[in-house]
């Protein structure tokens, strides 16, 4: 374990938690994993953004063994080392391999809301989801410097994000049709119409999200992908996060593609949301 490179006062901590930093740290962490049970890792998914990374894996209890669980996290470095490490739940493992039957998410009218707005190409606006939408679907995302294409993939998802959080119209969310929407460890499902259905999932699940804050992106142009982690809110009257989340976006052509969740960590008694948390999986 020597040759991980660990700040000396790295952090390591779960979702929903505070990095809490203190000279030592690597030694401990260190402990702890020459202590841990081993594992192996299967295929790693990667989104990088400058000094952040953000990382998805299937685990295995050993080389040749099934996956037993997935996992995901994120690393920050400082100086070329490794400052934190923000862990998510592990997921549990689906044993469907592959998806042979593509359903629709469930039978449900389309709902109607407001457009977007008429957008002048001629003036970009990089932090502007249809723009982006638009101009990618024109030019394609390769034609775009890497810093702007970071700012549309973020654009782009928060349609997404801003729309569960309540400040944006569901129907703005820019959902592929083929749009699949699922909790990491299980397989995507791509189905004409996925689009518009989780656009009715999402005006239903409104009343149960009061407010989404604290949003951290890590985006990779290279990929087409972003991860945020969040703190959600919820109605019931209280001043501190109802529960906690972190999902990968991924784009194509320029809209949203898929949606990955990890395990939603919630923070307040069952009691006092009527119908329980939101299931946003």
């Amino acid at each position: 374990m020597t040759d991980v490179p660990l700040d000396p006062e790295v952090a390591v901590y779960r979702l929903g938690s505070k990095a809490v930093h203190a000279a030592g740290n690597d030694s401990a962490v260190r402990n702890a994993l020459g202590a841990a049970a081993p594992s192996a890792f299967g295929a790693t998914e990667w989104t990088v953004d400058g000094d952040v990374a953000f990382v998805s894996v299937p685990v295995h209890a050993t080389p040749t063994g099934p996956v037993t669980s997935h996992l995901a996290a994120r690393f920050t470095l400082r100086a070329g080392r490794i400052w934190e490490v923000l862990t998510n739940p592990h997921a549990g493992a689906d044993a469907t391999a592959t998806v042979t039957m593509r359903a629709p998410f469930h039978p449900a009218a389309v709902v109607a809301g407001p457009v977007a707005d008429p957008v002048d190409m001629a003036h970009p606006d990089y932090d502007n989801a249809a723009f982006c939408s638009l101009y990618i679907a024109d030019f394609g995302s390769d034609t775009l410097p890497d810093a702007e294409h970071r700012r549309c993939i973020i654009a782009i998802a928060s349609s997404y994000v801003d729309a569960e959080g309540n400040s944006i119209a569901d129907s703005l969310t820019l959902f592929d049709p083929r749009f699949s929407k699922y909790s990491m460890g299980a397989m995507p499902n791509h189905h004409p119409g996925n689009g518009d259905t989780n656009r009715t999932d999402q005006t239903a699940l409104s009343p149960t999200i009061r407010l989404i804050t604290n949003k951290q992106w890590t985006a990779d142009p290279t990929t087409d992908t972003a991860w945020i982690v969040y703190d959600g809110y919820l109605p019931v009257s209280t001043d501190k996060p109802g529960f906690y989340v972190a999902e990968r976006i991924t784009l194509r052509d320029g809209l949203i593609w898929e949606i990955m969740i990890s395990p939603v960590i919630t923070d307040l008694p069952s009691s006092l949301v009527p119908g329980g948390p939101p299931t946003l999986g």
